[in-house]
Formats: structure tokens, C-alpha cells, sequence
């Protein structure tokens, strides 16, 4: 049987064309009780020639997929562990709010300076931007260190 290398018949299909063609050679009509025969007589064959299992093996590493080598990836920076950040205020007539433009110095007094950097930290680059924004518009003329 030979192969395509374009469009190669999937497992499935292959199976079906062998079961097919054993069939007619012994002119039996179900393909599937000669494929569980072929398979059955296969598995026996495999304990009794030494030399059926190598072209088992050779044939199955033949119809295998070629895998392209990995390439290899960067090293992904380990998650840091969930954070709990716990208020050092309490401020009942605010709520942190997503919507809202992240102010740095509201996050100050929230959470303290000891956990500043962490709570920064966490948040999305978008968010981080918008506190840019924050910091340009109290000192115009800030620049990142």
C-alpha cells in the first residue's frame, strides 16, 4: 500500500482499505469481523515470530506522523503566588473600582507604602498607564526613572 505524501489516508481510513483488501483476497464480505480477525491473529503472531514485531514496529514508526523538533521556549517567569492585600484604611464612602482610572497615590493610602510595590504589581499594564497619566497630570514633566 502506498502512501501520499499530501494527502496520507488518517489511521482510520488506512485500516478500512486493509480490511477491505484482505477481504476480497478471501472473498468474505464484512470488513469489520476481518479487521477484528486480522488484528486478533496480529496480536498472536506478535508472541510467536520474532521477526513480525519489528515490522510492526517499522511500519507504525513509518506511518507516525514526522514531529518537527521543539523549539525551545524562553523560560516563562514563575507565577508569583496570589497576593492578599489587606487595607490599612478603612474609607467607607469609596470603593476600589475597576472602571476607574488607577490613582497611585489613593493606592498609597489604602494599602500603605509596605505594600505599594505590590499592589502595582499586580495590576495590568493598562492600569499602570492610567496611573502614568495620574502622576503626569500631578508633576507635568515626570519622566519614569
Amino acid at each position: 500500500m502506498t502512501t501520499s505524501t499530501t494527502n496520507s489516508p488518517t489511521p482510520a481510513q488506512r485500516s478500512a482499505t486493509a480490511a477491505a483488501a484482505a477481504a476480497r483476497r478471501f472473498t468474505f464480505t464484512n470488513e469489520k469481523l476481518m479487521l477484528a480477525a486480522l488484528s486478533e491473529i496480529a496480536l498472536d503472531e506478535l508472541s510467536r515470530n520474532p521477526s513480525f514485531p519489528v515490522r510492526v514496529r517499522d511500519r507504525y514508526e513509518e506511518l507516525a506522523p514526522a514531529k518537527a523538533p521543539k523549539a525551545q521556549k524562553a523560560q516563562k517567569a514563575q507565577k508569583e503566588p496570589k497576593v492578599k492585600l489587606v487595607p490599612i484604611k478603612e474609607l467607607p464612602s469609596y470603593r476600589l473600582d475597576v472602571a476607574r482610572r488607577l490613582d497611585p497615590w489613593f493606592i498609597l493610602e489604602y494599602y500603605g507604602q509596605a505594600q505599594l510595590e505590590t499592589a502595582l504589581r499586580i495590576q495590568t499594564i493598562g492600569n499602570l498607564r492610567e496611573a502614568i497619566e495620574v502622576v503626569e497630570e500631578r508633576y507635568p514633566g515626570t519622566a519614569p526613572k
